[in-house]
């Protein structure tokens, strides 16, 4: 959205694989950026934390998806504080990632889809 968020940071909470110094999910998440959170959903109450940590309200929606393209797939929303319930009552572990959308809520527009504004296929009305 724009104003509100034009980044996605593509990571993950550390586990027994460690992150590199930086790149830990809470020191990422202070960007205030939109996210994508990939090999973590063993642990959504570790997600929330991180999270919050670093600065997303409770609030912030979290798409989240469980096993996209499988036979019995699941897409459903949550918030950061509600995380950990809603990934836990729909048993999504495996093969899931959450995509947090700070800009969502926003109502800004792209001026890239705004009719009045020209551009190399669009020429000024």
């Amino acid at each position: 959205m724009p104003e509100a968020t034009q980044s996605l940071i593509l990571t993950r909470l550390a586990g027994r694989t460690p992150m590199p110094s930086g790149e830990f999910l809470a020191d990422l998440a202070r960007h205030g950026a939109s996210m994508a959170i990939y090999l973590s959903a063993g642990d959504p109450e570790g997600v929330r934390q991180a999270l919050l940590a670093g600065g997303y309200p409770g609030h912030t929606p979290v798409a989240v998806a469980h096993r996209l393209g499988w036979p019995g797939e699941q897409l459903f929303w949550a918030c950061v504080a509600d995380l950990p319930e809603r990934v836990r009552q729909a048993r999504a572990d495996r093969q899931t990632i959450f995509l947090v959308l700070p800009g969502l809520a926003e109502t800004g527009r792209s001026k890239l889809y705004d009719p009045a504004f020209a551009h190399g296929f669009r020429p000024a009305p």
